[in-house]
C-alpha cells in the first residue's frame, strides 16, 4: 500500500508542475512586456520633453501626464503654452489633449526602442479642445478671429469675454487636425479646424521642395503650389450681425453695410483694396453664413517663410484663384494696390533727357571693351520697348502690370513670351515670372553691370 501511495504521490506532483511551469512563463512574459512598454513609455516622454525643448525659444510648453497608445500613438493631456518669457500671468493657450501618430504604427515603435529614423510619410496631428485662457483678448497671444481677421470690422466691437459671450462662443469647443502625407520632395497638408456650432475650416496645401528630412526644418523652406480653402459658418456671422446691430443701435441691414464697409476700409488700411465681385461674394457670407470656397493658385511656387514677406496690396502680383459661394457666380481673388509707386512714372523716353544724353556719351566717347552699343544705347530713366529687354540682361527695371502693382529689380531671363524679375532685397528678393502680356510699361533703372575688358593676348 506504502509503495502505491508513493506512486500516486509523484504521478499528482508530475501533474502538478505543468500548470505551475506555464503561470511562470506567463508571469515571465507579462512582465518583459511591462517593461517593454516601460522603456517605450519612458522614451515617449523623452521625445515629448525634446520637442518641448526645441521649441523653447518661442514658447514655455507645460503639459500633465504622456500617454502611448498600442499603435504607437502619443497622447499629451492639458497642454499650456504661453510665449517664452511671459510668466505666469502671460497669455496662454489651453489644449485639453495633443495627440501624435504616424500613418505606419511600426514606426513609432521603431523610434522609441530603435532612436532617431527617417521621418514618416504620413504624420498626423490632433488637438482637442483647445482654447484661449479667459480674459486674453486680441493680440495678447495671436490674432483671434473665428474666419478671418477682419470678423468684428464696422461693429465697434473687440474679443472680450462678454463679447464671446454675446455670441454664444463661450462654451463652444474647438478641435484641430493635421495631416501631413509626403512623398520625396511633395508633400499634402490637411489642416481641419473646428468651433463646434460656430464654424469649420477646412485648408488642403500642396508644397514641394522640402528637401531637408526632418520635417521641422523642411516645412519652412518649402514651396507653395497651390491651396483651397474651406469655411463653413454655422451661425457665427448671424450672430455678429445681431450683436452689432445692438452695439451700434441700429438694424441688422445697415449693421451688415457697416461691417463690409469697415472690411474695405480694413483692405484699404494696408493699401488694398478687393475687386467688386469679390466684395459681393464676402457680403453674401457675411449677411447669411453658409459655405465659402477659396482656390489659390500661386504664379510661381512662394516659400512659405517668405509669406510674411509679401505685402496685402501685392497678393494678385503673386497669386490667383477664385471665390465660391452659393447663389453668386465665381469671383476671381483679385486685390489691387493702392500703394505709392517706388518710381514716378515717365511719360516720353525723354523725360531725363540730361542722364539719357550722359550715357550716350559714355558709348560714344568712351566704349567698354566686352559690352555691346546695344546695352548702351538705353538712358537711365527711359521708357523701354519689351523687345528692347532682350539685350538688358542684369539690367535693373521697373514694370508697371496690367494689375496695378508695380515691381522694381533685376531681369534675369528674357524669351519672346514673358520675363524673370527678381526683386530687390528689401522687397522680399523673389523671382517673379512675368508673361509679356501682363507687362504695361517699362522703364529702365540701371544698365547691366559692365563686362570685364578682355585680357590682353600674350
Amino acid at each position: 500500500m506504502a509503495s502505491i501511495r508513493r506512486t500516486t504521490e509523484k504521478k499528482s506532483a508530475r501533474s502538478a508542475s505543468p500548470p505551475a511551469s506555464w503561470a511562470r512563463w506567463v508571469l515571465a512574459i507579462v512582465l518583459l512586456i511591462a517593461a517593454a512598454y516601460g522603456y517605450a513609455w519612458w522614451q515617449a516622454n523623452k521625445l515629448v520633453d525634446e520637442i518641448v525643448a526645441s521649441a523653447a525659444a518661442m514658447l514655455d510648453i507645460r503639459h500633465a501626464t504622456v500617454v502611448l497608445g498600442p499603435t504607437g500613438r502619443i497622447g499629451v493631456h492639458q497642454l499650456t503654452l504661453r510665449a517664452a518669457g511671459a510668466g505666469e500671468d502671460g497669455a496662454s493657450l489651453r489644449i485639453g489633449q495633443a495627440v501624435l501618430e504616424a500613418g505606419d504604427p511600426m514606426w513609432m515603435w521603431r523610434r522609441l526602442f530603435l532612436g532617431p529614423a527617417a521621418p514618416p510619410e504620413r504624420l498626423r496631428a490632433h488637438l482637442h479642445d483647445y482654447s484661449l485662457a479667459p480674459g486674453v483678448t486680441r493680440g495678447d497671444l495671436v490674432d483671434r478671429y473665428v474666419l478671418f481677421p477682419f470678423d468684428l470690422a464696422g461693429c465697434d466691437l473687440d474679443w472680450s469675454p462678454d463679447t464671446r459671450a454675446a455670441l454664444g462662443m463661450e462654451s463652444a469647443t474647438s478641435d484641430a487636425d493635421l495631416r501631413i502625407e509626403r512623398s520625396g520632395e511633395e508633400a499634402d497638408v490637411r489642416l481641419r479646424m473646428t468651433s463646434h456650432g460656430v464654424a469649420d475650416l477646412n485648408l488642403d496645401l500642396k508644397l514641394d521642395g522640402l528637401i531637408s528630412p526632418l520635417l521641422a526644418q523642411a516645412l519652412p523652406a518649402a514651396r507653395l503650389r497651390g491651396a483651397r480653402l474651406s469655411m463653413t459658418d454655422y451661425g457665427f456671422a448671424v450672430a455678429r450681425n445681431r450683436v452689432c446691430a445692438e452695439k451700434l443701435m441700429t438694424g441688422e441691414a445697415e449693421a451688415i453695410a457697416r461691417h463690409v464697409a469697415g472690411v474695405v476700409a480694413w483692405f484699404e488700411a494696408r493699401q488694398a483694396k478687393p475687386a467688386s465681385p469679390l466684395v459681393e461674394v464676402y457680403r453674401q457670407l457675411a449677411s447669411k453664413g453658409g459655405q465659402l470656397e477659396l482656390s489659390l493658385r500661386p504664379r510661381q511656387p512662394v516659400p512659405l517663410r517668405e509669406f510674411d514677406a509679401i505685402p496685402l496690396r501685392d497678393f494678385s502680383t503673386f497669386f490667383g484663384g477664385t471665390a465660391r459661394i452659393e447663389g453668386l457666380p465665381p469671383a476671381t481673388l483679385a486685390i489691387a494696390s493702392l500703394g505709392p509707386r517706388e518710381m514716378p512714372p515717365m511719360d516720353a523716353p525723354e523725360a531725363n533727357p540730361s542722364l539719357v544724353a550722359l550715357s550716350q556719351a559714355v558709348e560714344a566717347v568712351a566704349p567698354v571693351p566686352g559690352t555691346t552699343p546695344e546695352a548702351l544705347r538705353f538712358g537711365i530713366g527711359q521708357v523701354l520697348d519689351f523687345e528692347n529687354l532682350e539685350s538688358l540682361l542684369g539690367a535693373r527695371i521697373e514694370i508697371a502690370t496690367d494689375i496695378g502693382t508695380t515691381r522694381v529689380g533685376t531681369l534675369t531671363r528674357y524669351t519672346r513670351a514673358g520675363i524673370d524679375l527678381t526683386l530687390d532685397p528689401a522687397a522680399g528678393g523673389f523671382t517673379l515670372s512675368l508673361p509679356r502680356d501682363s507687362v504695361r510699361r517699362i522703364v529702365l533703372r540701371s544698365n547691366p553691370p559692365l563686362a570685364p575688358a578682355p585680357k590682353p593676348s600674350s
